[in-house]
């Protein structure tokens, strides 16, 4: 049987494959093929078994105020194309919604059982650091008053409580949170004050299922939109984020 991560890249070769001999003459499809080209498995996911055409179907609500005429136009396409398709599926599903900031407050775990998702199957973020443990989890808390709190847990030791992470508040802090429109929530760090950190967060709203993995109604979808060297909307990052009581 293949591994998730083989079952993926085989799927994302697969799309890439169907798309490629598919393609037109079309500005927007010619952005689909050279981008999932370049980044199919590592920041580009595409549905399972998807045409040219219903990639394009899925495409549309982001370049509808592009000029498909222009040239010019193509690195706004190329940006839709991966705001659109990130990994390890697209946020433009009825399950999901746009988070509001009740519906952060609080403490989350991102447990190990979704960790195998953190990152595209191909992506080179996925290359051990020698000598330095597994990532197991990863503790998170947005407080109600803009503090903003991380845990990764590596190795065997335990994955954090909520009495632990309330506990690090007796540390310095360094990070703070606010929420931008749509979901998006921008990370503040006072001993990086250069570092560009923004997550997009959708709530879910109907539970379902990935890959044998269950997200439950209140659970968090999250990606990591921008940082330091990504200016093109790429997901380089995923969480799942269940609520820690």
């Amino acid at each position: 049987m293949l591994s998730f991560r083989s079952a993926v890249i085989a799927l994302a070769l697969f799309t890439f494959t169907a798309i490629a001999q598919s393609a037109s003459p079309d500005l927007a499809n010619d952005a689909l093929v050279s981008t999932f080209q370049r980044d199919s498995g590592n920041v580009l996911c595409s549905p399972k078994n998807a045409t040219l055409k219903e990639m394009r179907a899925l495409l549309d609500p982001y370049i509808k105020d592009i000029d498909l005429a222009n040239p010019n136009s193509y690195p706004a396409l190329a940006v839709a194309v991966y705001t659109a398709f990130p990994c390890p599926f697209s946020p433009l599903r009825p399950e999901l919604r746009p988070a509001a900031k009740e519906d952060l407050i609080g403490s989350w775990l991102f447990p190990d059982a979704s960790l195998r998702l953190r990152h595209g199957p191909k992506s080179p973020a996925w290359r051990e650091t020698p000598g330095m443990p597994y990532i197991k989890c990863e503790g998170l808390t947005f407080h109600e008053t803009g503090e903003y709190r991380v845990a990764q847990i590596r190795g065997q030791l335990a994955c954090p409580t909520e009495i632990d992470m309330q506990a690090m508040r007796s540390l310095p802090k360094v990070s703070s949170w606010i929420l931008l429109p749509n979901g998006r929530v921008k990370i503040a760090r006072t001993d990086v004050p250069t570092q560009t950190e923004e997550w997009e967060v959708y709530a879910v709203q109907t539970p379902f299922e990935f890959f044998s993995i269950k997200f439950a109604v209140g659970d968090l979808v999250v990606y990591l939109r921008r940082h330091l060297g990504n200016e093109i909307n790429a997901a380089t990052t995923f969480r799942h984020l269940q609520p820690l009581k």
